[in-house]
């Protein structure tokens, strides 16, 4: 009994270790809320360190809660299977599309900018979490997981393309709705693939009970933020449209779940 209660004390976060991912997430999101502020076409280097922001948000809360083991092994992963299709893509046209990427994003590994590892790696942490608390068999928790990382990529796409960081080629078959007749109707099936590939691995790895609060509030600022930014700031009230729906098949059950979690809570025993 003295040996367990040993062991959850050493295992328990200090107080300093947990406020670092969310002093982290704050800064981010105030990157976030003063992105659409700026000028077009001056605000690449906030766009990259937002990306910095969120990543080392998810590395830091996966720290802290997994352990260095699991986090390494979290990186390594994503990391390279995210570059690696990036890579293949650029290269072959598969699986997303025929595209190249501006030279504005900094280094580059096989044209592919290293920021674009860290940008999958900066989701695909907070849609396993999300997942893990909506679904229940590991089959479930892949295809949740699976659709609340691709599901980001109908914010994603029309953004970047609009800041003029990665252009598609002509001729290829684009998705036939309003607002995104821009991105390629492959682009999203290479995201869904992808997706799949990074949660069937990431599976694999043995998680320990955690609080979830900073990957919700990611996740859910994501979603409702991609909403209001596009409505509001961006004029791009389709995309808008399109991007809630798609996430909001994740975002509205987290949405709730939360809430119920958060009354339980403070509800009187």
């Amino acid at each position: 009994m003295r040996q367990t209660q040993r062991e959850a004390t050493r295992l328990r976060p200090r107080i300093a270790a947990i406020a670092v991912p969310w002093l982290l997430l704050v800064c981010a999101l105030a990157a976030q809320i003063t992105w659409p502020l700026l000028p077009a076409g001056e605000r690449t280097w906030l766009t990259m360190m937002i990306v910095g922001l969120i990543a080392a948000t998810s590395i830091s809360h996966a720290w802290v809660w997994q352990g260095p083991r699991w986090t390494l092994a979290f990186i390594v992963l994503t990391a390279g299977i995210s570059l690696l299709a990036e890579i293949i893509g650029v290269a072959t046209g598969l699986p997303f599309g025929t595209y190249s990427y501006d030279r504005s994003l900094g280094w580059e590994v096989g044209g592919v900018p290293v920021i674009i590892a860290c940008a999958w790696l900066m989701m695909a942490y907070p849609a396993l979490t999300v997942a893990r608390q909506l679904a229940g068999k590991r089959w479930a928790v892949i295809a949740t997981g699976t659709w609340a990382l691709a599901s980001w990529d109908v914010f994603l796409d029309p953004q970047m393309i609009a800041e003029g960081h990665w252009t598609w080629a002509p001729g290829q078959a684009l998705i036939p709705l309003p607002g995104l007749t821009e991105v390629p109707l492959q682009n999203f099936a290479g995201w869904l693939v992808v997706s799949l590939v990074l949660m069937v691995v990431l599976t694999g790895l043995r998680s320990r009970p955690a609080p979830t609060a900073v990957p919700d509030v990611l996740y859910l600022w994501t979603w409702l933020g991609g909403i209001t930014a596009n409505l509001l700031f961006l004029d791009r009230p389709w995309v808008a449209l399109w991007g809630g729906l798609a996430m909001g098949v994740i975002g509205l059950p987290l949405l709730v779940t939360s809430a119920v979690r958060a009354r339980a809570a403070a509800s009187p025993q």
